[in-house]
């Protein structure tokens, strides 16, 4: 009876949330001859929700049948100056949408465009525009990727647009304050957002179909049924959180699976997991933010006891109350404190359903104080438990930092050979004497120095991580070295220069090499003016013509790239792409002849093969033998397309001045994931290529190494050949990405350049 209680509070709560206004009754029926628009009956779906008066309260009545707010037999594409194409906009205050036969099979809400498949954007079925929407007993469906089934009427189903998984999504709210759903099926796949928006959301006895970042996030999940194609349901749950009451999920996942990609509190009650293997391993989130504490019991794998996140346990709270009181957690605050400590109040807030957020927060604090004597941060991890809720606050404590040391003897370059060398001294460590600390951590910058005055950063890294330099790195007229003085636990000081001006006639005489080997942990990540520079890396953002309908501006205000870390699929540290857009190149001072090669070690942080965020003009170009002035020259372009969800294509391209023309068959492979590996060479005026993984070259069960040519039953390649006559137009290494960054940005660990 308690728990029952807690449901009549909880509708009792959205009646409360229906406004006292006028009320407008429409009907939407198919079948209907003709819309008698004084009788408030339409047989067109766009006319009866253009009838939705902008104030009140709308109830529309919807006969069985299919309504598609978007003619699916026009090819001309969606597009929209916001970025999103909507098929609606309803605006109104309170919309209550009741399917007439209580089967929401057969009363569907329908459209059937994606990114790249019929619209540029994601496109959106509604965009709701209101303080509360309700449905019952219908279906709201994007059929971009999905067969649309009709049982009763088997000639209006329809199969999808496209099997390419892209984003295809249904309902947006705007300035909505409760969004309440009973019996109603939300289909797509990926970004299905089922009415997503809302400070508030409930779903009971509702049916979901989809891939990742695609539920509510601020949502109540009752006695609701999940098909999940892939492994991050939710984008983030941070707003408020989300939470899962006697529920069914049935995973098509063996390995891993979870559940949002951004981090956020969970709840997750008597809920039944169904997947192909039992060793499943379920997890709230692949981040190891500590401070997202989420709640379960009572949830089953294929009928056995489940627990979420067994190596985290700190995240996962039992809570054994039913429906945990309707409360969901905010996560505690993060902060980072000086170093001297102070008190901390870690505390957590209870937002219980069906009350104002105000008169429901409750804080509870504890003290925390701590010293740093170290330069090094320290991070604690503070935790609080409360009336069965748990409150966690990561404190990072920032390190005693002293001031900048000075010189002791100023910078020198000394030359042995070919070789320069710079030499200094720092006066004394301002902080206490310790080994681990006292560590000369300077900055130090080679450049080169034009005929003209431009000075070209070349090289740049801590102490001991840049070595000395050839002279030919900084060939012409004269060298140019810049120190910023520095220890590990002090602050950085100004920079010196030290010059060392190189005779012309041994300039002259030097011999050089075409050879290039970089890890990029050297290459300063500085915004480039001149392409005609030689002998050292430059970057810049550039926007090629060719997407050119694609909207994004091109920013060089900062580097496009950085040397770091990156999620998901990249591995360790490299060179990121920071700015769509994002171009590298190098020119070699010496004329390279035809037989030249390329490697190139790369991990894209996209995990499942598709290598971008979507299909819209993303790509990766990598060249030699390119002229950087003119912008020509042969490529190898990998690419997201429509036609593929896990799988890029390979294909080489001619650049003309700019212009792209595609020279070889596009190849579909899956290969560009972590680990990736290619190989470009220039030999006789042919150019070649070969991709693979690294990872994947592992001899199969027989001992046998697979064929690069091997075919997957879908029609993708494990590896990729290309070759095509092209002669030479420059000089240059170029590489240019038009792909997205953060979670679909490009790492690169190595290249190497050598005449074979």
């Amino acid at each position: 009876m308690n728990q029952w209680r807690h449901y009549y509070s909880f509708f009792a709560f959205f009646l409360v949330l229906l406004p006292v206004s006028a009320q407008t009754v429409i009907r939407l029926d198919a079948s209907a001859k003709r819309q008698d628009k004084g009788e408030g009956v339409y047989n067109n779906p766009l006319d009866a929700l253009a009838a939705v008066p902008d104030h009140g309260t709308t109830i529309l009545h919807v006969a069985p049948g299919v309504y598609w707010l978007d003619n699916p037999d026009d090819p001309d594409v969606r597009t929209s100056p916001s970025g999103i194409p909507f098929a609606v906009t309803i605006r109104t205050d309170s919309l209550i949408i009741r399917g007439l036969s209580g089967k929401p099979d057969n009363t569907i809400f329908a459209v059937n465009r994606g990114q790249t498949q019929g619209a540029i954007g994601n496109y959106t079925m509604i965009h709701f525009i209101g303080k509360y929407v309700e449905a019952e007993g219908v279906t709201f469906g994007n059929y971009c990727n999905v067969d649309l089934v009709y049982p009763d009427k088997p000639e209006l189903g329809r199969k999808a647009r496209a099997k390419a998984i892209v984003q295809a999504q249904l309902a947006i709210c705007e300035r909505t304050e409760t969004v309440r759903m009973k019996n109603c099926r939300f289909i797509s796949r990926l970004n299905l957002c089922p009415f997503v928006g809302a400070r508030r959301a409930f779903f009971n006895d509702c049916h979901f179909e989809c891939t990742d970042d695609a539920l509510n996030g601020a949502a109540f999940y009752n006695h609701c049924t999940f098909d999940f194609y892939s492994s991050r349901p939710f984008y983030s749950t941070a707003t408020t959180g989300a939470i899962f009451y006697d529920c069914d999920i049935h995973t098509r996942l063996s390995d891993r699976q979870f559940l949002t990609k951004a981090g956020g509190p969970l709840t997750m009650i008597n809920t039944r997991w169904h997947a192909p293997s039992d060793s499943l391993k379920i997890m709230w989130s692949n981040d190891d933010k500590p401070y997202c504490v989420c709640y379960a019991s009572g949830n089953t794998l294929n009928g056995k006891p489940l627990e979420i996140d067994v190596k985290r346990p700190w995240r996962t709270v039992s809570c054994s109350e039913p429906m945990h009181k309707y409360l969901i957690p905010e996560p505690a605050i993060t902060n980072h404190y000086p170093p001297l400590g102070m008190e901390l109040p870690v505390y957590y807030r209870i937002v219980e359903w069906g009350q104002p957020v105000k008169e429901a927060e409750r804080h509870f604090e504890t003290n925390y104080f701590r010293v740093n004597p170290s330069f090094r941060p320290i991070s604690d991890t503070i935790q609080i438990d409360h009336d069965g809720m748990r409150g966690i606050a990561e404190v990072n404590i920032d390190g005693q930092v002293y001031w900048a040391p000075s010189f002791l003897v100023n910078p020198k370059l000394k030359r042995k050979k070919n070789m320069l060398r710079v030499t200094y001294k720092l006066a004394d460590d301002p902080a206490p004497k310790n080994k681990e600390t006292n560590v000369d951590n300077s900055l130090i910058t080679w450049y080169k120095v034009k005929s003209d005055g431009k000075i070209i950063p070349v090289r740049q890294g801590r102490v001991g991580e840049v070595p000395d330099i050839d002279c030919m790195e900084v060939y012409d007229d004269e060298a140019f070295v810049s120190v910023m003085p520095k220890y590990l636990d002090t602050e950085t000081g100004h920079y010196y220069e030290a010059r060392a001006y190189l005779e012309t006639p041994q300039k002259r005489n030097m011999k050089r090499t075409l050879s290039v080997d970089t890890d990029f942990k050297d290459v300063p990540c500085v915004v480039a003016d001149d392409r005609t520079l030689t002998d050292c890396w430059l970057m810049d953002c550039f926007k090629p013509a060719d997407t050119g309908a694609h909207q994004w501006k091109v920013d060089n205000s900062a580097p496009a790239w950085r040397y770091g870390t990156a999620p998901d699929g990249a591995r360790g540290e490299g060179l990121v792409t920071a700015l769509r857009g994002a171009r590298l190149w190098y020119t070699p001072e010496e004329k390279a002849d035809d037989n030249v090669r390329l490697e190139l070690w790369a991990d894209p942080c996209k995990t499942a093969g598709q290598g971008f965020g979507s299909a819209t003009a993303q790509y990766f170009d990598v060249g030699i033998a390119f002229d950087m002035t003119t912008l020509s020259g042969y490529v190898l372009r990998i690419e997201r397309t429509p036609q593929f969800d896990r799988a890029v294509t390979f294909t080489i391209y001619k650049y003309d001045h700019g212009q792209t023309t595609p020279v070889t068959k596009s190849v579909p492979s899956s290969c560009f994931k972590t680990g990736f590996h290619l190989v470009i060479t220039r030999k006789d005026g042919v150019l070649h290529v070969k991709a693979d993984r690294e990872t994947a070259r592992m001899p199969d069960g027989n001992g046998q190494t697979p064929s690069s040519s091997e075919m997957s039953e879908n029609g993708i390649y494990s590896a990729v050949e290309l070759s095509v006559e092209a002669p030479a137009s420059g000089n240059s290494v170029y590489m240019q990405h038009t792909g997205t960054t953060g979670a679909s940005a490009l790492m690169l660990h190595r290249l190497r350049l050598y005449r074979l």
